[in-house]
């Protein structure tokens, strides 16, 4: 809409200014150049400068919009990331590189794992989906001083793949022959993720565990409450001493 409203506004503007100059030149029988220095005589100064000023800001916005636009496309061509729909509730995105070297492939996915997070008065817990991944691939740290739970995750794959030309059922009859048509293709896929959650002060993060469900695919983080107690009451008693034994005790 801006780019449309743009282009209106700087084809009026140019009309009125090309109007007014061709009008000059007619009338006139001058040059160009004698018309748009006579226009700015006839037409009034203000008017004049006020429509070379919305022309010229017209243009600039023109070619601010059309940067950034090229700036998105050029975005689009090298770093594609489209969403694989395969994934539901999860953003995945796959990075296409136009140069990458033939016979080799590299993926790199990010995503956001499912999570459910349930707190109570006792305790707090967080279910998160991170199903195909080992425990030795996922990382649970505190940061912040405890206050800040952060979550990732990263599982590399490599595939080898012979492709060949031609492959038919009679290939036992000819078992000398060698694979000279093949061609192996080598991929590389990395899944990675990171969630960070703001812990409550009144969730005790030292003693905090992780537990990974290898069958369901999830992991749980647990965590229980501190126990405040609010009634706490203690008879302090009151003692006397003398200038010089309170002086004798703190110097111990």
């Amino acid at each position: 809409m801006k780019v449309s409203f743009c282009f209106r506004r700087t084809a009026i503007v140019s009309f009125i200014l090309l109007g007014a100059k061709c009008f000059v030149a007619r009338k006139l029988g001058e040059s160009d150049e004698d018309a748009d220095t006579i226009g700015k005589e006839i037409i009034p100064k203000s008017t004049y400068n006020e429509a070379e000023s919305i022309l010229n800001e017209a243009l600039r916005e023109m070619f601010q919009d059309f940067s950034s636009h090229m700036t998105v496309l050029h975005d689009l061509m090298f770093f594609s990331r489209r969403r694989f729909p395969s994934l539901e509730g999860s953003r995945s995105y796959s990075s296409w590189d136009p140069f990458s070297i033939a016979g080799a492939a590299q993926s790199v996915t990010r995503w956001s794992p499912r999570y459910e997070v349930i707190d109570d008065e006792s305790s707090f817990e967080i279910k998160v989906d991170v199903a195909g991944f080992h425990f030795h691939e996922l990382s649970v740290e505190l940061e912040s001083g405890g206050r800040v739970l952060c979550i990732s995750g990263t599982k590399e794959e490599d595939a080898e793949d012979w492709g060949d030309e031609d492959k038919s059922a009679d290939e036992s009859k000819e078992p000398a022959k060698e694979d000279k048509e093949s061609v192996k293709f080598i991929s590389h896929t990395s899944r990675s993720f990171q969630q960070k959650f703001t812990l409550d002060p009144s969730i005790d993060s030292k003693k905090m565990s992780a537990n990974l469900d290898p069958n369901h695919g999830a992991l749980v983080i647990r965590a229980p409450r501190k126990v405040v107690e609010l009634e706490y009451k203690r008879h302090i008693p009151i003692t006397q001493f003398d200038e010089a034994e309170w002086e004798e005790l703190i110097s111990e």
